[in-house]
């Protein structure tokens, strides 16, 4: 009797070993677009994945999973992948992949297996040559010290959530068309590598004015973009406008700044911590003059950008007191894609291609203003001066340096002489100035 309980347990755990789910392999590669991971399992599974920062880190769940393979065997040499961890919390097989940097992640299953395909979140700066030295300083040692930055761009979707701004006459919201056009400029403006772009709003839902502003300051702006469809009762009003502060308004607005004394002690680097108000409110209306003014060039080169995809409405940059452009210290825009209140122009702004169109040319009209006008202390003014270079982390081509820095790949080449088209991991590239038009 004791033989067959005996058995009849050997049994039990046979069949459960059998029938368990089981992770057998793990297999990488790379390309010069991204790189992949495999999963192959014994039968059909589930799955959860995150990614955390501060360090990046991609985490991959796997309920009821058990490691077949010996987490040592497990061969990697992949520039986006630092290190994989294997472990288990609870009933769950969890991996841990400890990233070099941001990621996008495409995951797709087939059958008993999962396939995830990791492509960095955007090309970053990984190194730069600095005036009179001869050695790379890593960016990391760079942020530390806050010597260098990228050019920062905010981008701020109109109306959202219970706002929908304006409505078409065939019933298409503002809040809608702004939103589509304004993730179109981020995913222009991310393709450059010393370029980083924040949004406002991340979906559907409703931020007030000043709130905008307030994402604008903490992010340490370089430039702040508004996008707008504008609405008039006369149906055949059309075109796009562009729009930088009035002075006007500006006057009226210093005040309500003044009283906030968290946002008037320092501005733009000028200290206005004084106890005299005469003084604060003369430097504070110097400093948001300039700041208009920079914002008219801003808006000069956008203008220009704008004319060749679609019509204006004006044919310069207008001013106006919106409350949205009231930053001292942030050259500002606000663009009004078209007349979503005239039936053809509704039509046009919904449409995705048209959206890209005039995506294409706000993101060209920053990046020129950027690499004509570089801020201060940015990777964009390193090389405007001929004093930047990177170091590649992952193989790519020459022409997509190029791409990312804004040069001409001829150029780039007459630049760094020893390279072929085909770079590979560990090169190291002079990147020369942007010959801006």
């Amino acid at each position: 009797m004791k033989l067959k309980f005996t058995l009849f347990v050997l049994f039990i755990v046979f069949m459960n070993s059998l029938f368990s789910l089981t992770l057998n392999t793990i297999k990488f590669a790379a390309n010069q677009q991204y790189s992949q991971v495999s999963f192959g399992f014994n039968k059909t599974f589930t799955y959860n994945q995150f990614t955390l920062t501060g360090p990046d880190r991609l985490v991959i769940d796997f309920p009821e999973a058990k490691l077949k393979l010996n987490p040592a065997s497990l061969n990697y040499s992949d520039v986006l992948i630092r290190e994989v961890r294997v472990g288990n919390n609870g009933s769950r097989l969890r991996i841990v992949f400890d990233l070099t940097t941001a990621i996008r992640l495409v995951v797709y299953k087939n059958q008993n297996k999962l396939f995830l395909d990791i492509y960095p979140l955007k090309r970053v700066p990984i190194g730069t040559v600095l005036p009179n030295e001869h050695k790379v300083i890593s960016v990391t040692e760079l942020s530390k010290s806050m010597t260098y930055r990228s050019a920062i761009v905010v981008i701020d979707p109109g109306h959202g959530g219970k706002d929908p701004g304006a409505t078409g006459p065939k019933g298409i919201h503002e809040k809608d068309v702004v939103w589509a056009i304004s993730k179109d400029v981020q995913a222009n403006l991310q393709q450059f590598a010393l370029i980083k772009v924040y949004m406002t709003r991340t979906g559907d839902y409703f931020v007030t004015l000043r709130g905008r502003l307030a994402i604008a300051r903490r992010s340490q702006a370089d430039v702040f973009m508004a996008i707008h469809a504008d609405s008039y009762q006369e149906k055949d009003a059309h075109g796009a406008s562009v729009f930088a502060l009035s002075l006007h308004g500006a006057t009226s607005e210093a005040a309500r700044w003044l009283a906030d004394s968290e946002n008037h002690a320092i501005l733009g680097g000028a200290n206005f911590d004084t106890n005299s108000r005469v003084v604060q409110s003369v430097l504070l209306n110097l400093s948001q003059s300039i700041t208009i003014q920079d914002s008219l060039i801003l808006g000069a080169e956008v203008v220009g950008q704008l004319r060749q995809v679609t019509d204006l409405h004006s044919q310069r940059v207008d001013q106006a007191p919106f409350m949205v452009l009231k930053s001292p210290d942030i050259p500002s825009l606000l663009v009004e894609t078209g007349f979503i209140s005239n039936p053809f122009e509704e039509a046009r702004l919904s449409n995705p291609n048209y959206q890209r169109a005039l995506a294409s040319a706000l993101a060209l009209g920053i990046v020129q203003y950027l690499y004509r006008y570089p801020p201060d202390n940015s990777f964009i003014a390193l090389q405007q001066q001929g004093k930047y270079s990177i170091i590649i982390h992952f193989p790519e081509t020459l022409q997509q340096v190029a791409a990312a820095y804004w040069v001409n790949v001829n150029r780039l080449k007459a630049s760094n002489p020893q390279v072929g088209n085909e770079l590979s991991v560990g090169q190291q590239l002079k990147i020369p100035p942007a010959l801006v038009s």
